[in-house]
């Protein structure tokens, strides 16, 4: 196991997050974020979360004792998703292929959310910043097909891992229990189109075969969802649900474990970037009030 280090201490504009490497993210302040994170009183900030999927991650946003809120953007979260993709593979772990192709998927699968980040909203029930998991099919299902063609502009392989990825995630969501009959309709209809529309893109990436094309998709679920306990928060200890073929040919799940220096740090285990180490910075604005009156406000 080696270590990726995430420093506690943040700023009003800046969330720092130290994933090692050379990646680096643009240091400076954005004027819109809409991945929330919470900020915990001290009694609360040492809680780890045994999650299993972005929907559970979800759930402790609603939990007592938040005193501030980080907001993140939906396509700087991607980036930070995008640079673990770039930084994996190593002697246990092979290399995605085709790797750009799998890097750009994962780095811009999110740039649907541009315009709707611009103009962040509050939920009206908890006077709380309205986060993505609380949107209707009618809302985030244009935001996932606007995501899907800004994924083609990458390429045709970055654009079928991006359709396959939000096709798995419509499929999470009928499997939910509660989904609202209009809901459900709309997502069924969004996969049968997606399954064909990947279909046809088969036609130009057929120099990549899809059990490689399957291993790209699962490495952009894993690099998704560490990206997403990352900027909630979450230091473990969680085991990721994607497994990966090493080059033994054994199958294995990754650990996030929280390190023990007090310093925020988490650990992978086992660990599959080909760095040592990775330090990396991720956007972000400190909202110091809890709730608010109006979009506006």
């Amino acid at each position: 196991s080696r270590w990726l280090e995430f420093p506690s201490k943040t700023d009003d504009n800046f969330l720092p997050s130290n994933l090692g490497g050379s990646g680096l993210l643009p240091d400076r302040a954005w004027r819109e974020r809409m991945l929330v994170r919470p900020v915990w009183a001290a009694a609360l900030a040492a809680r780890t979360f045994n999650l299993a999927s972005a929907w559970d991650a979800s759930q402790w946003l609603k939990g007592a004792g938040i005193t501030a809120w980080m907001l993140i953007r939906q396509p700087d979260h991607a980036r930070l998703a995008g640079e673990f993709a770039r930084r994996w593979g190593n002697e246990r772990f092979p290399e995605p292929q085709p790797r750009d192709q799998a890097v750009l998927g994962v780095s811009f699968h999110d740039e649907g959310w541009v315009e709707l980040d611009a103009v962040p909203q509050r939920n009206r029930e908890t006077g709380a910043p309205r986060q993505f998991l609380e949107l209707s099919a009618g809302e985030f299902l244009p935001i996932w097909e606007r995501s899907i063609r800004r994924g083609y502009e990458h390429g045709p392989t970055a654009g079928w891992l991006v359709s396959w990825h939000f096709s798995e995630l419509a499929k999470m969501r009928l499997a939910t229990a509660g989904t609202p009959a209009t809901d459900r309709a709309a997502l069924e209809t969004f996969v049968e189109w997606q399954e064909k529309s990947r279909e046809q893109a088969l036609a130009h990436i057929m120099l990549h075969g899809r059990e490689q094309l399957m291993a790209c998709g699962k490495l952009l679920q894993f690099c998704d969802l560490l990206s997403l306990y990352v900027c909630l928060g979450a230091a473990g200890p969680i085991t990721l649900p994607q497994s990966f073929l090493l080059h033994t040919g054994e199958e294995q799940r990754i650990r996030l474990e929280p390190g023990n220096d007090g310093r925020g740090d988490i650990r992978l285990v086992p660990y599959p970037f080909d760095v040592p180490e990775m330090r990396l910075s991720v956007p972000a604005r400190r909202l110091s009030r809890v709730w608010f009156e109006s979009d506006r406000e």
